[in-house]
C-alpha cells in the first residue's frame, strides 16, 4: 500500500511579480517614450513659434509696401523751365551728381522767406529718402495766406521722410532688448511743406513705424543704372524707380530651447522690394 501526500501539501506558494532585468527594460522603454513626446512638443512649439514669426513678419512687410506704395505713387515735383543755357549747366550738373555715390549731407531748397516751398520731388541717400507728396483731403482746413503767416497753413503737400530713428524712447522701454540689437526701428515722418521752416535729415524716436526693422537701404534707378544718392532739382528728374532693402531683426533662441548657446546674437534676414515712380516726369511753366 502506497501512502500518497495530500494534494494541498504538494502545492508550493509562488508569488506573481517582474524580474529585475524586466523592470529595468520597461524603465528603459519609459524614458524613451517620454523623451519622444518632450522632443516632439518641443519641435511643435519651435516650429509653431517660428511660423508665426514669419508670419507677422510678412504681415508688417505687406503694410510697408502698400504704404510707401501710397506715397512714392503720389509724388509731385515743380521744376521751372530753364533757358538754353541754365539747361547746359544743369545737364553738367546732372551727370556729376548722378555718378555721385557719396554720403553727402542733404540740402532741400526752396524754404527761402518770402518764396513758396519748392516742391523738390525726391531727395535721398542710402541712408534716407525724402519726397513731396500730394495727398488731398476734405478734411483739410486752409487758413487766409493775407492774414497769416506759412506756419498757420495746411496744404495736401506734404514733405515724407523715411529712414531709420533710435528706438531710445519711453514707447519702447517695456520691449526687452536683444543681445546684440542694435537699438534702431524704420520710422516716417509727414511735414507739411508750407509750414516746414527747417526738414531735419535725422528721424526722432517718436517717428519709429516698426522697429522690428533695424537696417534699410536705398538705391535710385534712372532708366539705365542704380545710383546710392539722387536729388532730382539737380538731376531734372525723378528715378523711375527706388530699390529699399528692409533688414528684418530675429530674436536669438529663448533660454528655454534647446539651440540656446550663451551669448547668441541675434540676426538680420534682409528683404529688398522695388518701389516704380509713376511721374517720372516734373511739370514744368509750359504744362502748368
Amino acid at each position: 500500500m502506497t501512502l500518497r501526500a495530500p494534494r494541498n501539501l504538494e502545492r508550493t506558494n509562488h508569488r506573481a511579480g517582474f524580474s529585475l532585468i524586466e523592470v529595468l527594460i520597461a524603465l528603459g522603454l519609459s524614458v524613451l517614450l517620454i523623451s519622444a513626446i518632450y522632443a516632439a512638443i518641443d519641435l511643435h512649439f519651435r516650429i509653431q513659434s517660428v511660423g508665426r514669426a514669419e508670419i507677422a513678419g510678412q504681415q508688417l512687410l505687406r503694410s510697408l509696401i502698400r504704404r510707401m506704395s501710397e506715397d512714392v505713387g503720389s509724388i509731385v515735383m515743380y521744376l521751372p523751365e530753364k533757358t538754353t543755357e541754365e539747361e547746359a549747366a544743369a545737364t553738367d550738373d546732372s551727370s556729376s551728381a548722378s555718378s555721385s555715390t557719396g554720403d553727402s549731407a542733404l540740402t532741400l531748397g526752396g524754404l527761402e522767406e518770402g518764396e513758396n516751398p519748392l516742391n523738390f520731388g525726391l531727395t535721398g541717400t542710402a541712408d534716407a529718402m525724402h519726397i513731396t507728396v500730394s495727398k488731398p483731403s476734405r478734411d483739410l482746413a486752409y487758413s487766409s495766406l493775407f492774414f497769416e503767416g506759412t506756419g498757420g497753413r495746411a496744404s495736401d503737400t506734404v514733405i515724407i521722410s523715411y529712414g531709420l530713428a533710435s528706438t531710445g524712447n519711453e514707447r519702447f522701454s517695456i520691449l526687452e532688448t536683444p543681445t546684440g540689437h542694435p537699438g534702431m526701428g524704420f520710422g516716417r515722418r509727414v511735414m507739411d511743406l508750407f509750414a516746414a521752416e527747417t526738414i531735419p535729415n535725422e528721424l526722432d524716436s517718436v517717428h519709429v513705424i516698426a522697429p522690428e526693422i533695424v537696417s534699410v537701404s536705398f538705391r535710385y534707378f534712372d532708366g539705365a543704372a542704380w545710383y546710392e544718392s539722387w536729388d532730382s532739382l539737380t538731376n531734372g528728374m525723378l528715378p523711375t524707380a527706388v530699390e529699399v532693402t528692409f533688414g528684418f531683426w530675429n530674436d536669438p533662441p529663448p533660454k528655454s530651447s534647446a539651440s540656446y548657446e550663451p551669448g547668441q546674437r541675434g540676426t538680420i534676414s534682409p528683404y529688398a522690394h522695388r518701389f516704380y515712380v509713376p511721374l517720372s516726369v516734373p511739370f514744368t511753366d509750359t504744362e502748368i
